[in-house]
C-alpha cells in the first residue's frame, strides 16, 4: 500500500492520473501534469505529518513543536505555489488540466487515508 492508502485508492489516483496525461496537450504539458502530480503526494504526506506533530507532539515534551509546525506549512505553500506558478507558465490557459487532477486526487486520497492519524512518535496506543 503505498503511502498508506487503503483500497484501490493508489489505483485509481494513478488512473486519474494517466488520464490527465493524455489530456495534456504534449510531453511536457504530461510532464507539468506529472509534477502536480508529485506535489499533491508531497503535500498529502505534509500534511499527515503536520496534523501527527501538532496533535501528538514526541514523547518528553510538553507543548507542540512550534518551529517544525510553521516549516510544514511553508513547505506546503512552498510546493503548492511552485506546482501553480510551473503549469501557469508553461501550459497557459491548459492549467486547468493539473489543477483538476489536483482537485480530483484530493478526493481519492483523502478517501483512501486510513481512519486517524499514522502512528506517530508521541501517538499513545
Amino acid at each position: 500500500m503505498p503511502l498508506g492508502l487503503r483500497g484501490g485508492a493508489a489505483a485509481a489516483s494513478l488512473a486519474a492520473t494517466g488520464a490527465a496525461c493524455l489530456l495534456a496537450g504534449g510531453a511536457v504539458e504530461a510532464l507539468l501534469v506529472l509534477a502536480a502530480y508529485a506535489a499533491t503526494l508531497a503535500n498529502l504526506l505534509m500534511t499527515r505529518a503536520l496534523a501527527a506533530e501538532a496533535l501528538f507532539p514526541a514523547r518528553g515534551r510538553k507543548g507542540v513543536d512550534k518551529a517544525a509546525v510553521v516549516l510544514y506549512s511553508l513547505g506546503k505553500a512552498a510546493v503548492l505555489l511552485g506546482a501553480l506558478v510551473a503549469g501557469g507558465l508553461y501550459m497557459k490557459e491548459r492549467v486547468v488540466v493539473p489543477l483538476l487532477n489536483h482537485a480530483v486526487q484530493i478526493f481519492i486520497l483523502g478517501a483512501g487515508l486510513p481512519g486517524g492519524l499514522p502512528a506517530g512518535r508521541g501517538r499513545r496506543a
